[in-house]
């Protein structure tokens, strides 16, 4: 309580004399002194009633209480400001998924986030208490509940940011179910600290205030990248997926490459909001590491978030073929297999694959075709003579060995006509006459009745294509397709011997036990190439970003109710006011009050006096 019209002092001085005077007048009533007057009548009746010593007492101390109400009065009494302000418990969610590393010119988005918890920390009052929490994929627990100040700011630089998505919905969860009020009456208030705004779910707290810490930004990124084998063994398909998330039109030059060698690269340039697919044809490459990388036309970083700028494929395995050629004249055979990736020519069939045999038909156990088979009886094709010059071919093109190679407008010396068994499928055929079989079965088998040497088809673009083919068909592809890239995130599963195993992260290190999760589980946390090693194997595996809701550094920045944007070295008004409360209404004077009750005394005085003159 404090006085608005005068000090201490001068109440006191003010009180203490008007009831120095009422004391003395009330004390010189009580001396007896002679008067004359006109009539004795009404005196005698009011000297029935006249006062005693104790009324005369209780008359001077209501005297000395309207005095004193009345100086009150002048004095102006006021209640302190200040003193009625509530405590607050304030929980802090900062966002730290993998958008939260973006830099801005004023640093990253965390590190702004940092800084604003340092401002609140610094403004904190003394009755108010804190909770820190980060969230991305899952809910973290930093500090609290505490006070401000340097505890806080200390907690603070702790946030590290996380390759992950942010889920606040989930964080809200999690978080209401651990915090509370605390103690007293402390009122509880909810700060969300991220890159954008959120769509809150139903459930959300009532008292929840969003921060944006980021500005948008423009962002290109790798949204898809998978190698895939071509058919025929012909090397390599790339898919790749690029976005633009940014408001503006973008360029950036795509780069496929391993380690030391770069296999291809692409000018791109997209318009706001685009999403681009390309595909690729590439040599099998040296290495089975592959990345897909954006850079800028000087081959430099791109833009303020590199980590979705570079994506990871495994090549797939070439695997190796033995093959058995037999028979003469077999020259431009053998030409056309040493081209086929993964091909070992074998002297014999001991060991082999598949054979080609030209001239030759013994019985194999092994998928083979035969080239110009002789008419032999142990031959598994029979022919049905010779025939010269033949002109009315017709290919399959329904079939893969035949599809697209224009075999009907080959020009042959000399052909046999096959016989073909029920199941055989004609590839190539002299009118009704078949010159091209494909057997089927669990052991395939293929005879091209033309003499190859006599024919145009080595020289054709074709025949390597028709040797590539029958190669896959007879003993499969050159190569063996990789597993899909995972995802940030996902998990695998360890053999039984998990304990046995070494796993390296793609920095690395090796990830700490407690971290694989549930069982025999394992949860990539990092892109790039995991290494799993054990005894007599070993695995690699390639893991991606691909987290298009944290490529998008634009987000939503509409500011709105609950919604407020931070600007570095300031505290957002709206925050600021939760951290001071909300303002003290300026308290009402008192006088008027205190007159009131002097003024009721008196009336109260006035009508027992008058009470005792009629009654």
């Amino acid at each position: 309580m404090s006085f608005q019209g005068l000090s201490a002092g001068e109440f006191v001085l003010l009180f203490s004399s008007a009831a120095l005077a009422a004391a003395l007048i009330t004390l010189l009533g009580f001396r007896l002194r002679a008067t004359s007057v006109a009539t004795a009548l009404l005196w005698r009746r009011l000297l029935r009633q006249r006062r005693t010593t104790w009324r005369r007492i209780l008359t001077l101390l209501l005297q000395l209480l309207i005095i004193f109400l009345l100086a009150l009065a002048v004095a102006d009494p006021r209640p302190r400001p200040g003193t009625a302000r509530q405590a607050r418990r304030l929980v802090l969610l900062v966002d730290t998924s993998a958008s939260m590393a973006a830099r801005q010119e004023d640093g990253s988005r965390l590190q702004l986030a940092v800084r604003l918890v340092r401002l609140l920390a610094g403004r904190a009052r003394p009755q108010d208490d804190f909770l820190l929490l980060s969230f991305a994929r899952e809910l973290h627990w930093l500090y609290g509940p505490g006070p401000g100040g340097a505890e806080l700011a200390r907690a603070a630089g702790r946030l590290r940011t996380r390759l992950e998505h942010q889920d606040l919905a989930a964080a809200l969860s999690a978080a209401g179910q651990l915090v509370s009020a605390g103690p007293g009456e402390r009122r509880l208030h909810w700060v969300v600290i991220s890159d954008g705004f959120h769509e809150l779910p139903a459930s959300a707290p009532k008292n929840l205030l969003q921060v944006s810490v980021g500005r948008p930004l423009d962002n290109l990124a790798l949204t898809a990248f998978e190698l895939l084998p071509l058919a025929g063994g012909g090397g390599l398909e790339a898919r790749v997926g690029v976005s633009n998330f940014g408001r503006r039109q973008l360029a950036a030059r795509l780069v496929i490459h391993t380690e030391r060698v770069r296999l291809g690269q692409e000018l791109l340039s997209l318009v706001p909001g685009q999403h681009l697919e390309r595909r690729y044809r590439l040599a099998v490459p040296p290495r089975r590491r592959v990345m897909a990388t954006l850079v800028d036309r000087n081959d430099g970083k791109l833009d303020a978030w590199p980590d979705d700028d570079r994506a990871y494929a495994l090549a797939p395995l070439l695997r190796r073929r033995r093959v058995w050629l037999g028979g003469r004249r077999n020259f431009f055979l053998r030409v056309a297999l040493s081209l086929q990736p993964g091909v070992e020519l074998s002297p014999s069939a001991q060991g082999a694959q598949a054979a080609f045999l030209v001239g030759r038909c013994p019985p194999l156990e092994l998928p083979a075709v035969y080239i110009d088979p002789p008419a032999v009886a142990s031959c598994p094709f029979q022919t049905a003579g010779t025939v010269s010059s033949p002109r009315q071919l017709r290919a399959n093109d329904r079939h893969f060995l035949s599809a697209g190679l224009d075999l009907d407008t080959l020009r042959v010396r000399r052909a046999r006509h096959l016989q073909p068994r029920p199941g055989d499928q004609v590839l190539l055929a002299d009118g009704n006459a078949p010159l091209f079989l494909a057997r089927p079965g669990r052991r395939r088998q293929a005879a091209l009745g033309i003499d190859l040497a006599g024919s145009d088809l080595p020289l054709r673009v074709a025949f390597p294509v028709l040797v590539s083919r029958l190669l896959e068909w007879l003993a499969g592809p050159a190569v063996q397709a990789a597993p899909p890239p995972l995802r940030l995130g996902d998990s695998v599963e360890l053999p039984g011997d998990a304990d046995r195993l070494e796993v390296r992260r793609p920095d690395g290190s090796t990830p700490d036990p407690a971290a694989r999760g549930p069982g025999r589980r394992l949860r990539l946390d990092q892109p790039g190439f995991w290494t799993i090693d054990g005894p007599g194997r070993s695995r690699t595996l390639a893991v991606n970003l691909h987290q298009p809701g944290e490529s998008n550094l634009a987000g939503d920045q509409l500011a709105g109710a609950g919604r407020v944007h931070f600007r570095p070295g300031q505290v957002p008004a709206a925050l600021g006011r939760l951290l001071d409360g909300p303002p003290l209404r300026p308290a009402a004077p008192l006088w008027p009050r205190i007159l009131l009750a002097a003024a009721w005394l008196l009336l109260i005085d006035w009508l027992a006096f008058c009470f005792r003159l009629l009654f």
